[in-house]
């Protein structure tokens, strides 16, 4: 049997958004949360929890803090459906009772930058999604505005719309090719797109060996979707690790590239590249979206067996973690 007292070790993924506000479809700013936060960080009696969907979300109570620009908060998630059981080892499982009030709860950490507008949230499989949390906080700034401005002022607001979009950093596609070792490749198109490139690519007068392999293997079957993934043997030494894929990703590179090039004649083909990498010897293994190189870090943490992650545990950890990144989002956000 497992030491059931031994720590268990975990890797918590975060990703970064900018928060921005569109009015007749355009973005014309970024959102300062800072006064909706503020208000409910002073008026504390004030409840925060909102239906979304089938579920019910709010600020765990006593979790928003502020400490100068930086804000702090857990959003949880009520779930009273798919409620898992108790279960002794032998014996018939024992259904969890919960009374009307009660709910399984699941918890997402998020760090806030008023200075910049920027949202740092938790990935995790059973909290709150990124879908849930945008319209959470557009019902919630909706709600205290409401309350806070009168009525002239909360409808000029409310005209415009919230939106949470990844933060983006070009550098790791521009270091894709000087990556320290090249793990896999999963590149995704149709035949459609391969058409239309090398349309492009001969008028560009460039020869892709690559591109013309596809070609002659999709060419006769039609339209049709195919993804086609390259692998490292993982039994090489790592100075050698990948090196046999790195002429195949210049090559989807630069088909990739057109496609960046004309994406108005392929705005609405599926094409896609995602390279497992690491960029330094002792950088760790990274997914990079060739057409959405977001901006994701992780941390190691160690938490007792049956417990929950501690709010004030995870919040320095979250704060430590985006101290760090800070000013490299400053720069990509110019």
């Amino acid at each position: 049997m497992a030491n059931v007292n031994k720590k268990i070790r975990k890797r918590i993924g975060f990703n970064f958004y900018k928060a921005e506000l569109k009015f007749e479809g355009k973005i014309i700013d970024g959102w300062d949360a800072s006064e909706v936060f503020d208000y409910y960080i002073k008026n504390t009696d004030q409840r925060t929890h909102i239906d979304i969907g089938d579920e019910i979300v709010e600020i765990e109570p006593n979790s928003l803090l502020k400490a100068e620009k930086i804000y702090f908060f857990q959003l949880s998630n009520l779930r009273n459906d798919l409620i898992p059981a108790k279960k002794t080892l032998g014996q018939v499982k024992k259904e969890l009772d919960l009374d009307d009030d009660e709910y399984i709860g699941e918890f997402t950490g998020i760090v806030y930058d008023s200075s910049n507008h920027t949202f740092m949230i938790q990935t995790n499989k059973y909290g709150v999604g990124i879908k849930q949390i945008t319209e959470y906080l557009k019902k919630l700034r909706e709600k205290c505005i409401k309350t806070i401005k009168i009525e002239e002022e909360f409808e000029e607001e409310l005209k415009k719309e919230l939106e949470l979009n990844f933060v983006i950093d070009e550098t790791k596609v521009n270091n894709i090719q000087n990556s320290k070792e090249i793990r896999k490749i999963t590149f995704k198109s149709c035949s459609s797109v391969l058409a239309t490139i090398e349309g492009i690519n001969k008028k560009k007068s460039k020869e892709n060996k690559t591109l013309s392999e596809l070609q002659r293997m999709v060419e006769s079957t039609g339209n049709i979707k195919f993804e086609i993934v390259m692998s490292a043997d993982l039994e090489e030494p790592e100075d050698k690790r990948g090196s046999n894929l790195i002429n195949k990703l210049n090559d989807l590179i630069q088909m990739c590239k057109l496609k960046k090039d004309k994406t108005n004649k392929l705005e609405n083909e599926k094409l896609g590249l995602e390279v497992v990498r690491k960029e330094k010897e002792d950088s760790k293994v990274e997914l990079v979206d060739f057409f959405a190189p977001k901006l994701i870090e992780y941390i190691n943490i160690s938490i007792e067996p049956k417990k929950s992650i501690g709010t004030d545990y995870l919040r320095t950890e979250m704060v430590k973690l985006y101290s760090t990144k800070k000013a490299i989002i400053d720069r990509i956000l110019g």
